[in-house]
């Protein structure tokens, strides 16, 4: 049974954040920090014991000492579609479903639903939102999506992101809750643009991780990039999106940073140069979301018939039919 969402007045709403990993609790101690009322999704019910007694989330945010007292935990979603009008989904691409059709039960057209969630779903090849729709019968959804890093906003460092939304009163409730802390967000409409570009880059960093790994230097990084951003154009509107979201935080921006963060993509692309298989690499860094980001959008420009090199390269070695150095001398010169 559909739960409604409580309302409240808007910048004091009460913010439930689905996901109680690093990204998920550190959006959680923000919102809390600005005046939000927080109830923050755990999974397993002894985790959300630890957080409340502990007001810590030590296993996963263990940089953070003190969580900010407005954060509750619960593992029962139940409660926050019953507390709270505007819903985040911090999850991994992987989890997104399960957790979504878990969620659709008690959700409701009152609720705004945001998803912070990068990549496409394997095999299914779809973006996050598309899910959402597929999974709940929640209308106004956005994506939270860009160059922000959970270290850099524990320490309280400006980081930036853009939430895509067809409907204003997502972004502006996202914004309210947020306000005055280290994470701005910036409002655009573009929402399939926006998550296409998002995880275009998470697969174009596998191939800057590949060039760190194949020793290529300042210039013929630089002109990777370059390369990645226009290819990243072409599959933004091959999604019907629009150009500039390649150009946003969420598109090259993002890129910038999993390269200067040497995320799992890159640290990824790195191992794959260095002659570790795909199987090898996930099962020491765990699911490297711009290896299925890439396989997804390889075959949708296949079908598609848009010109994606440096995609298709990346997709023929994460298949084993060809090697890196190959695929470098064939795509990526």
């Amino acid at each position: 049974m559909k739960t409604p969402a409580t309302v409240t007045p808007v910048g004091k709403s009460p913010v439930g954040i689905v996901g109680s990993g690093r990204w998920g609790t550190v959006l959680a101690h923000i919102a809390a920090s600005q005046g939000s009322p927080v109830v923050l999704w755990c999974d397993h019910p002894d985790e959300a014991v630890r957080i409340e007694q502990t007001r810590a989330n030590r296993d996963r945010l263990p940089e953070l000492a003190s969580l900010h007292s407005g954060v509750r935990a619960t593992s029962e979603l139940v409660d926050i579609a019953r507390n709270c009008p505007l819903v985040i989904l911090a999850l991994p691409i992987g989890r997104l479903r399960p957790t979504l059709r878990l969620l659709g039960d008690v959700l409701d057209g009152s609720h705004l639903l945001v998803h912070a969630v990068r990549g496409m779903e394997a095999p299914s090849g779809l973006l996050p939102s598309q899910i959402v729709a597929q999974e709940t019968c929640v209308l106004r959804q956005g994506a939270m999506l860009g160059a922000a890093l959970v270290d850099e906003l524990v320490a309280g460092k400006p980081n930036t992101a853009v939430l895509a939304s067809r409907f204003a009163e997502v972004g502006e409730a996202a914004q309210a809750a947020f306000a005055g802390g280290p994470l701005r967000l910036e409002l655009q409409r573009d929402l399939l643009g926006i998550e296409a570009a998002a995880a275009t880059a998470s697969a174009m960093a596998v191939g800057l991780g590949m060039a760190d790994g194949l020793g290529f230097g300042p210039a013929a990084r630089a002109s990777l990039v370059a390369a990645s951003a226009s290819e990243m154009d072409s599959v933004v509107k091959a999604f019907a999106g629009d150009g500039s979201a390649a150009r946003s935080v969420a598109g090259l921006g993002y890129l910038l940073v999993e390269r200067e963060a040497d995320s799992r993509d890159v640290q990824a692309g790195r191992l794959l140069a260095r002659g570790q298989t795909v199987a090898e690499i996930e099962k020491n860094l765990g699911t490297v979301d711009g290896f299925a980001a890439c396989r997804a959008l390889d075959g949708i420009c296949v079908k598609k018939k848009v010109a994606a090199p440096l995609l298709r390269g990346l997709a023929e070695v994460l298949s084993g039919r060809v090697g890196v150095h190959a695929a470098v001398a064939h795509y990526l010169n």
